[in-house]
């Protein structure tokens, strides 16, 4: 992450003391929401051109030949199919009937979306409507970043036969450190993998089913409770960085219930209904096809040790 207050001082000193800074960008949004660099990094690393230019144009004193596009490494571990479980296997781990058709709800920060379990408790009604069909069941996947158990509790209290997933990060709060461990990369692929339709709010997990071409429901209409962190969801469907999305129809708007109900029964009969979409979404917004930015940024790296050994040598001669 290009601006956390807490690691300033360590690129201060790195700088100083002649020490390589380098920043590959996780997120599609951070140039938008906060691209104004408050650090002369030594390299760059940017998912696709676009990203590039509006870098470039925040950042004027930026050397253009510092901005590489990698990709994102991220998705490099998603959609691979040797990264994938048995099915049964996998339902068995999730607690999921053998032949099941699932809805995947990821679930957001809880100060994202406050009683985000409202939603939760609007798909459910949908399913046990039985327009949906009598095989469909709903797995909720708790936020990474949530380490209490209200959302459970929440979600139990609606009903006891909906699925939840606990995905296995380390998440520090104290020092905002959190990573996937290997175990819940099994898990998740599998998800993106076995299920029909995801359902929540725009995120970054749009890019990861279009990976895997899974169809998403963007959430844009607001129940009667607590405003989510930006006021309305429709904002997060409107925003700058999610255009893409929006152009490509790599995801649907649900902005009311009536069109959630509708999206979720055409995700349901047909689970490729939006791949074309997707396929266009990852070829604007991933400069590097998935599988290949880690190699993009390792490049960079070796780049920059390579360099500073040719200006050591030349000290030393």
């Amino acid at each position: 992450v290009p601006k956390v207050n807490r690691i300033t001082p360590g690129l201060s000193v790195a700088a100083d003391s002649g020490c390589h800074t380098v920043v590959v960008y996780h997120t599609w949004k951070d140039v938008s929401a906060a691209g104004r660099l408050n650090h002369q990094f030594s390299a760059i690393g940017v998912w696709n051109e676009q990203m590039k230019r509006e870098l470039l144009r925040q950042n004027p004193q930026i050397a253009p030949e510092t901005v590489t596009v990698v990709g994102c490494a991220h998705f490099d571990c998603v959609g691979r199919k040797d990264l994938l479980l048995p099915e049964l296997e996998f339902r068995t781990a999730i607690g999921a009937r053998a032949n099941s058709r699932l809805i995947l709800f990821p679930a957001s920060a809880p100060w994202v979306v406050p009683e985000e379990e409202r939603y939760i408790a609007l798909i459910w009604e949908e399913i046990q409507s039985g327009i949906l069909g009598d095989d469909v069941e709903l797995l909720v996947r708790l936020n990474p970043m949530d380490n209490t158990d209200s959302v459970r509790k929440a979600i139990s209290a609606i009903s006891p036969d909906i699925l939840v997933s606990r995905p296995d990060w380390r998440w520090d709060n104290k020092f905002n450190w959190c990573f996937q461990r290997s175990t819940d990369l099994l898990l998740y692929n599998c998800l993106l993998f076995y299920a029909s339709a995801c359902v929540g709010i725009p995120s970054t997990v749009t890019i990861e089913c279009a990976v895997t071409r899974l169809p998403v429901i963007n959430i844009g209409f607001d129940l009667p409770g607590p405003p989510s962190l930006n006021g309305s969801l429709a904002s997060c469907w409107l925003a700058d960085y999610y255009r893409d999305v929006r152009e490509n129809e790599a995801a649907a708007l649900a902005d009311t219930p009536d069109r959630l109900r509708e999206l979720l029964i055409i995700s349901i009969e047909n689970r490729a209904w939006m791949s074309c979409g997707q396929s266009a979404l990852l070829l604007r917004l991933l400069g590097v096809a998935p599988g290949k930015s880690s190699e993009r940024t390792q490049n960079i790296l070796a780049a920059l040790v390579k360099d500073d050994h040719t200006h050591r040598l030349r000290a030393i001669l």
